[in-house]
């Protein structure tokens, strides 16, 4: 397994899909406040032992339930593929009660690729421990960077622009 126990929190389970868009009702377990998962949450599904993380689009809280859209879920059948899956947060988020999650440090950064140029701005920014990433969008898609030196080239603070050299 990628993290110690006691970096990830189990908090619910995927019950069910919703719908034909690829929601998912996810239960929450009885002693974790229903606002635990949000729009800025890092959310794992457990398949097969590993641990898959997933950036939330939107939640809607029914009761015990949650209505949840992941980013990249975007069928039912990929939706079935997760129903039966625990699900997991990081354990500090829930410790700490901030169902904020992260700060975005660097959202809003836009971002060079050394080969491609602008690629676009920075929408989050996940501390995954062992591997914390950030999201942009590139022409009308999704894009996961690894936030690692094998990859960042330079950090302009002053700017707000993060240069990359990301792998083909």
């Amino acid at each position: 397994m990628f993290f110690g126990k006691d970096e990830l929190s189990l908090v619910a389970f995927v019950a069910k899909t919703h719908g034909v868009t690829g929601n998912l009702v996810l239960t929450i377990h009885n002693n974790i406040p229903n606002n635990i998962i949000n729009e800025k949450s890092a959310v794992f599904l457990f398949k097969q032992g590993i641990p898959i993380p997933f950036f939330v689009e939107s939640v809607k809280v029914m009761g015990i339930n949650n209505v949840i859209k992941f980013k990249h879920i975007d069928s039912i059948e990929k939706a079935n593929f997760f129903v039966g899956c625990d699900v997991y947060v990081l354990s500090h988020i829930l410790k700490s009660g901030n169902t904020d999650n992260l700060s975005c440090r660097f959202c809003g950064f836009s971002v060079f690729d050394k080969q491609y140029g602008f690629i676009g701005k920075i929408s989050s920014f996940e501390i995954i421990p062992g591997n914390p990433v950030f999201e942009t969008d590139f022409e009308g898609k999704s894009i996961i960077i690894p936030y690692t030196e094998s990859i960042i080239l330079k950090i302009d603070n002053i700017k707000k622009e993060i240069y990359i050299d990301a792998p083909l």
